[in-house]
């Protein structure tokens, strides 16, 4: 679930900033690269998330970036996820309509699309928790259960984020108050009062994938 990464490209639409954070990236506390995540609400048409992940391994240096937009009522409308490695592209777009996600795979000029249906009665992609602390404060034990398109797992898969309430973190060399999120068992999501991240882990990565927020001096958490 490798979804933590992504670029500054957006500009900020219909007079709205987009919100920017930087977040240093280590697997087992070793230091892999930099997070830039980057989140831009767009009047009438709903909200988009970048991540941009510059990942600095000892042989190698790639990025994976990787563009997700969604409807006002959390519905999702594109995932597009670009892996660039020694100046070449590999492109993989999911477009949802309905329950039905179109897969595009693209590199070196050729492209192939499978449909593929969510086959699930009664099943919902919306997930609402994109716009918690935008429009609606969670409260505590608040669950959203939805289901995406994954691109690792190749399937469609059941989600189910849940809000913790309010916790004490330390992020660099300040205690913030932080509003925990989960998603499953894996993923933990510390965020700030307007949604953006401080920290994040991700057990599904062997050694584990954190993420934390780098802090500017005066921040004061917020």
């Amino acid at each position: 679930m490798l979804t933590l990464a992504l670029s500054l490209a957006l500009l900020p639409a219909q007079g709205i900033p987009a919100r920017v954070v930087e977040l240093q990236a280590s697997i087992g506390g070793k230091p892999v690269g930099k997070v830039t995540y980057v989140r831009q609400i767009v009047i009438g048409t709903g909200m988009s998330r970048t991540l941009v992940f510059d990942v600095e391994d000892e042989d190698r240096q790639y990025s994976i970036k990787e563009l997700r937009s969604y409807r006002h009522d959390g519905r999702p409308i594109k995932v597009e996820r670009t892996y660039t490695e020694d100046g070449k592209q590999m492109k993989v777009t999911v477009v949802y309509d309905g329950g039905i996600a179109n897969v595009t795979y693209s590199q070196g000029g050729e492209s192939d699309t499978n449909s593929i249906e969510l086959d699930e009665e009664g099943a919902t992609t919306a997930d609402p928790s994109v716009y918690w602390f935008l429009n609606a404060t969670p409260k505590k034990n608040d669950k959203v259960v939805f289901w995406e398109y994954d691109i690792d797992e190749v399937e469609w898969v059941e989600r189910t984020v849940t809000y913790h309430g309010l916790a004490d973190l330390k992020v660099g060399d300040e205690i913030v108050r932080a509003h925990r999120i989960s998603v499953g068992r894996e993923v933990n999501i510390y965020v700030d009062d307007t949604g953006m991240p401080y920290k994040s882990t991700d057990t599904s990565v062997k050694g584990t994938l954190t993420l934390v927020r780098v802090m500017p001096e005066g921040d004061g958490g917020r």
